[in-house]
């Protein structure tokens, strides 16, 4: 599928007030690749949706589900391909043999060129190339995070499932988590503790796209369907870095093959 030029993780090209926002504070931290929040923040998110009303939650499961990140560049995508990576090789294994992997080395494969736009025009060269070379496991020593570096690489085949319904949604994430792409509105910008409202997807050639990880799932006070998504905009967005989405349209998720 291509995603148009905007890309999956690009920023949209009209500035609005949270785009602006964003840019100030990516400029503060342009010399960080990488901020990893502290503390943990799942047992704040479950008190403050209720967890009486969530059903499914991978972040309850060691080993499954990461801190929330805030990525200071535009590759929400490939931070969602290592997490996804995380939850399904860590599946049933004691956390000795758990791995975390690397988004950072798989966005220096695939854009290996640090003056370049870090969005992804289309999925399937990701999928192509977690395929055929894998995801690298993290590192213990930090900077040891580049396409040439050695280490343990997983390959999955991983598969972009267009226009699905919440029912399918719902059946995957009973599995593993799932990457979910959307186009990032003003309302989702400034979501807070609300539940947003995923809107009908439209794609068109400058549509900018962005990738989240849903971790689970539950249901409302009023008897409706809600998915937990984890962002990588870090915990000042939000809850804490999550956000509760009913899907009532049509969407595209990333997932296993």
């Amino acid at each position: 599928m291509d995603q148009g030029r905007g890309g999956i993780g690009a920023k949209p090209k009209r500035q609005n007030a949270f785009a602006q926002a964003k840019k100030q504070g990516q400029a503060k931290q342009k010399k960080e690749p990488l901020r990893t929040i502290e503390p943990s923040n799942e047992s704040i998110f479950r008190e403050i949706f209720g967890p009486h009303t969530i059903l499914k939650d991978w972040s309850v499961v060691l080993g499954i589900i990461g801190d929330v990140l805030e990525q200071v560049k535009d590759y929400c995508w490939a931070i969602v391909f290592a997490r996804l990576m995380q939850a399904i090789y860590n599946q049933g294994l004691p956390t000795t043999l758990q791995h975390e992997f690397s988004f950072l080395e798989l966005v220096d494969h695939i854009k290996p060129k640090e003056f370049e736009n870090f969005a992804l025009a289309n999925l399937k060269i990701a999928f192509d190339h977690i395929a055929s070379h894998g995801i690298m496991k993290k590192p213990v020593k930090r900077g040891n995070e580049r396409a040439s570096s050695k280490g343990l690489r997983i390959k999955k085949t991983f598969h972009l499932y267009e226009d699905v319904d919440s029912t399918f949604i719902r059946e995957e994430l009973d599995k593993y988590p799932v990457g979910l792409t959307l186009t990032p509105t003003v309302e989702f910008a400034y979501i807070g503790k609300k539940i947003y409202n995923l809107p009908k997807k439209v794609v068109t050639p400058s549509s900018t796209l962005h990738c989240i990880l849903l971790i689970g799932y539950g249901v409302t006070e009023q008897g409706k369907l809600f998915f937990i998504g984890q962002n990588s905009w870090g915990t000042d967005w939000g809850c804490r870095g999550y956000v509760r989405i009913i899907i009532d349209e049509l969407c595209d998720i990333i997932s296993l093959k």
